[in-house]
């Protein structure tokens, strides 16, 4: 009886080669997890409602009129593990303007006192999510990522460029963490 190991041997490595790449590499799969800011840091608020952009609620607004306004977030609810590598670190605001246009300012604080860039989120007159901006690569921002990295970012939302006779409102402020 003639076995054609041979053969089967190159089948297998065919096989490795060229249909195990179309499966996916299960091993690295990147997961996310959101969370919300639920805190402030009390001398930093605005002026109308300031527990409601704390209050991990999309359908509760904090407003302001104020174009000097800032309203600082110091506290989130992520929990991880030491064992995943986080990625990427974004963040997005849920708002919107009425009486006239104005933009909502998101800047991320890295360990407490080191301002990150500004992330502008062109508000219209419907409450509407911003997109993601990522702020992984912002200034000042962490060189490597641990979770208590995240745990310890705050967050300020600023009134950000447009009309006068304005009203801002924002709802919530969200964190997205990809990792491995």
């Amino acid at each position: 009886m003639k076995t054609n190991i041979g053969k089967s041997l190159f089948c297998t490595a065919v096989l490795a080669i060229f249909i195990l790449p179309l499966m996916g590499n299960t091993a690295c799969a990147t997961s996310e997890r959101i969370f919300c800011f639920n805190r402030n840091h009390d001398t930093e608020v605005w002026e109308t409602n300031p527990e409601n952009l704390e209050d991990c609620n999309e359908s509760t607004y904090a407003s302001t009129t104020d174009a000097s306004d800032v309203h600082r977030l110091i506290a989130n609810t992520c929990t991880g593990t030491e064992t995943e590598i986080i990625d990427k670190v974004y963040i997005r605001v849920k708002g919107y303007w009425s009486g006239a246009d104005r933009d909502i300012v998101l800047q991320p604080v890295f360990g407490g006192s080191l301002d990150g860039d500004n992330h502008s989120f062109d508000a219209s007159d419907t409450s509407r999510w911003s997109d993601w901006f990522e702020i992984s690569d912002d200034t000042n921002t962490h060189t490597y990522w641990t979770w208590r990295d995240v745990a310890n970012l705050d967050c300020k939302v600023k009134v950000g460029i447009g009309s006068s006779g304005f009203t801002l409102y924002a709802s919530k402020v969200e964190i997205k963490v990809t990792y491995d």
